[in-house]
C-alpha cells in the first residue's frame, strides 16, 4: 500500500485534516529514504528522526508510521515512542524579593493569596484558604491565585 491507499484508510477513520496531512507527510518522508518497509529501515529511520527533530515531532512521525504499519497489516513491526523529558525547572519564577514585596502589598490591601505549584501542592498563604485537587488541576501549574479575604 502506498500513500494514496493510506490516505483513503486515514479518511475512513475520521481523523482531522491536520492529522491526515501530518501522517501522510511522515509516511512520504519514510518512503523518500526507503523503498520498502523493513525492520532495519524502520530502526534507521527512527534514529534519523531522533537526530533531526525534537522528541514531540519524533513521536508524531512514529505515530504516523505505526498507523501506516497497522493499515498494511504489519502492526507487529510498530516502533516504540521516545520519552519526552519534562523540564525540571520553571522559566518564569519570581525572586524571593518580589515574593516578599507582593506579600507585604497584599497584607496592606487586606487580600489573601496563595501559590499553586504544579497543580498538586496545597495552597499556601494567609488565612485558611485552600483548593480541592480538582480545582487545582483546573488552574494548571505555577500560578498566583488571589482570593479576597472575607469581611469580618
Amino acid at each position: 500500500m502506498k500513500t494514496e491507499e493510506f490516505e483513503m484508510y486515514l479518511r475512513s477513520t475520521n481523523l482531522s485534516e491536520n492529522t491526515i496531512s501530518s501522517y501522510l507527510f511522515a509516511v512520504k518522508q519514510f518512503f523518500g529514504q526507503y523503498d520498502e518497509v523493513t525492520k532495519r529501515g524502520l530502526r534507521d529511520h527512527k534514529i534519523w528522526l531522533i537526530e533531526s527533530y525534537k522528541p514531540k515531532t519524533v513521536n508524531l512521525r512514529i505515530r504516523a508510521i505505526n498507523c501506516y504499519l497497522e493499515s498494511i497489516g504489519k502492526g507487529e513491526m510498530k516502533l516504540q515512542f521516545v520519552r519526552v523529558q519534562q523540564k525540571a525547572f520553571l522559566e518564569n519564577v519570581i525572586s524571593e524579593a518580589d515574593y516578599e514585596y507582593f506579600k507585604k502589598s497584599l497584607k496592606k490591601t487586606g487580600s489573601c493569596f496563595g501559590i499553586l505549584w504544579s497543580g498538586l501542592w496545597p495552597l499556601r498563604g494567609f488565612g485558611s484558604a485552600s483548593l480541592s485537587r480538582s480545582k487545582q488541576s483546573m488552574y494548571g501549574s505555577a500560578m498566583w491565585i488571589f482570593i479576597p479575604r472575607a469581611e469580618s
